[in-house]
């Protein structure tokens, strides 16, 4: 009888010591990160690390693959989808076709409030609360969103004198995102793509005359040195988004799981925050540096309505032929982007 209870007991210390184990089990998430591990998106990233460790007790840490060592831009998607990563950096600019409603974050980049980072942060967070039709272009993918990290809206820096909009008549304008190029196309521009590390290169050797670039990238990239009239058009160019493979999440603890994404969102919160006071400490250091010109509002307008620069009621034809819903999605987004909304959803 003493050599059954014996055997019982010793059992009964063997499962409860693999679950003591199961729980203190330790989860290494990987994030695939295109950038450098500087920057405001990287402290943002690193503080979310930390963060995560510490608030889960040492159960889950995040590591960071940097500069595209893990999966690059083109492959960011389906890596993250089949598991190469856990978690990966992308941006609604990079997938048109398997992300469009993501996309439409960037149709309209005439957004005034998305100029601060901060808004760019909340906007997001507040589409994403509200509407399905947002989160099921991302989770159709076996992800979900985990950070929002802003991009800062870009301004022309060019090496000759700008003092309206008429004046980027001619420039060899270097661009990033299409609806961008063809906005400029419509001023008599010359759009041209160069990649952010070639953009010093390109205008010193005079491929280029000037360049469609954010505050952190004409610092971070030397432009300024080169280029120094800014013309203050504020195009948006929405935001990134570091998502989670839903599986990945799934190995998690519920209560591990809230704390991930709630960090998540804290996290791009933090970065819209750094972002924000990095942009405006660069205009005070380069104050007597580099000649600002903001465009009027009544410009912008005009600007709009150019042939070929608003591409709003195309792309919702489009969607609405897909059968998807975005209507009043579109309408949140120029809404919280501070749009002329009348003007760009009008219609003949």
């Amino acid at each position: 009888m003493k050599r059954k209870v014996w055997l019982i007991f010793l059992a009964l210390m063997v499962v409860f010591g693999s679950l003591a184990s199961a729980e203190t089990k330790t989860v290494t998430l990987m994030c695939a990160e295109i950038g450098p591990p500087k920057g405001y998106r990287a402290k943002g990233d690193q503080w979310f690390a930390k963060a995560v460790e510490k608030q889960t007790n040492g159960r889950v840490k995040v590591q960071f693959y940097w500069g595209g060592s893990l999966l690059g831009v083109r492959e960011m998607l389906q890596g993250v989808r089949k598991g190469v990563a856990d978690m990966g950096m992308n941006h609604c600019s990079w997938m048109p076709k398997e992300m469009p409603v993501w996309y439409g974050l960037i149709v309209c980049p005439f957004l005034p409030k998305w100029q601060d980072p901060r808004n760019v942060v909340d906007s997001v967070w507040a589409l994403w609360d509200k509407f399905t039709v947002f989160r099921q272009d991302m989770e159709k993918w076996d992800q979900t969103l985990l950070m929002a990290p802003p991009f800062g809206a870009q301004q022309v820096f060019s090496k000759r004198a700008l003092r309206t909009l008429r004046d980027v008549k001619g420039l060899k304008l270097r661009i990033a995102l299409a609806p961008h190029g063809k906005a400029y196309a419509a001023l008599g521009a010359h759009p041209i793509r160069v990649k952010p590390g070639e953009v010093y290169t390109a205008l010193s050797k005079g491929t280029i005359d000037s360049a469609d670039v954010t505050l952190d990238q004409a610092m971070r990239f030397g432009v300024a040195e080169v280029a120094t009239h800014c013309l203050l058009t504020n195009l948006a160019t929405g935001p990134g988004m570091i998502t989670i493979n839903k599986k990945s999440l799934a190995k998690l603890s519920k209560q591990d799981q809230e704390t991930v994404l709630r960090l998540g969102r804290e996290a791009s919160r933090l970065m819209g925050q750094i972002a924000y006071e990095e942009e405006k400490k660069l205009k005070a250091e380069w104050k007597d540096k580099i000649t600002f010109v903001k465009v009027p509002e009544s410009d912008i307008r005009w600007w709009i309505g150019l042939r070929g620069v608003n591409l709003v009621p195309d792309w919702l034809k489009e969607r609405e032929k897909e059968g998807v819903p975005v209507k009043d999605f579109i309408k949140a987004v120029l809404n919280l982007g501070g749009a002329p909304t009348e003007l760009i959803l009008k219609t003949e």
